[in-house]
């Protein structure tokens, strides 16, 4: 989640990189290593990949990123990170840049890809690894937001046979981090379009695709009530976000790669130097 996320769900460089990371075997065994021995996310080599270097933040910059504002770490004098501090109302409401949430995203993170890690390499939930797992499905990530607190979800699909019979999408699902949701797909007039943006796409012959359907605005909508309640009754209210009305015509729009899209071949997985 590098920057503005104008839409709802998105896949990104971060997650593009990520994707072509783990598809190959060995590196989804690497990765699952990690996450089960408690090696810091920030460690993984998809941090470090070059192809990344494009983007707002370098090496170190993401390092930071992921560690204070996806987890809430600090960072002491010596260099080295500490898990967030304790909540507290007034001094550490929040984790990291989610708003209005405190909670162990680190924690929901890790466990998150070692679930689909695990599905994608047909093992039992902290099952050994063996010298050759069982199947090696390819894995898709996405990222959604906002909503009121942080999940993690692990769906997958048998389609057919062998190690390549079947797929696994894991699925981060955060709080906003205070960029609002752009209320049309379409872009600004007079906006440069970025790369991977593209109204009404015709075709899908790319090895990668992320499409968004929906009406071409979207406009928030008060909602008045005038329900009674008791003498010192002060009900609790949970919404995860204003009442919207919807208009304009239906549009298809191929999010820029920039905004949260995806490029049709990918973002590469590089080793750093």
């Amino acid at each position: 989640m590098p920057g503005t996320m104008p839409y709802s769900l998105e896949k990104g460089p971060y997650l593009s990189v990520m994707e072509d990371f783990a598809s190959t075997t060995d590196h989804m065994v690497q990765t699952l290593q990690q996450m089960r021995q408690g090696v810091p996310v920030s460690d993984n080599p998809v941090v470090a990949s070059p192809s990344l270097d494009a983007g707002p933040y370098d090496k170190k910059a993401r390092v930071q990123h992921v560690n204070a504002d996806w987890f809430g770490m600090r960072q002491q004098s010596s260099g080295a990170w500490s898990a967030q501090p304790p909540f507290d109302p007034l001094t550490n409401p929040t984790t990291g840049f989610w708003l209005h949430w405190y909670g162990d995203a680190e924690a929901i993170f890790r466990a998150t890809m070692i679930r689909g890690i695990e599905v994608a390499l047909g093992l039992d939930h902290g099952e050994e690894i063996p010298s050759r797992p069982r199947r090696s499905w390819p894995m898709q990530f996405l990222w959604k937001c906002p909503q009121p607190w942080y999940e993690g979800w692990v769906a997958w699909q048998q389609h057919g046979k062998g190690a390549d019979g079947g797929q696994v999408t894991v699925l981060f699902a955060t709080p906003g981090h205070g960029e609002g949701i752009r209320n049309s797909p379409l872009l600004p007039a007079g906006a440069k379009a970025q790369p991977g943006y593209e109204v009404e796409p015709a075709s899908s012959s790319g090895r990668n695709g992320m499409w968004v359907i929906t009406h071409a605005y979207q406009e928030p909508r008060l909602t008045p009530t005038t329900v009674p309640t008791g003498m010192g009754a002060w009900p609790t209210v949970t919404t995860i976000g204003s009442a919207y009305r919807s208009r304009g015509p239906v549009v298809c729009v191929a999010p820029a790669e920039g905004e949260g899209g995806v490029l049709p071949d990918g973002r590469p997985f590089e080793v750093a130097p």
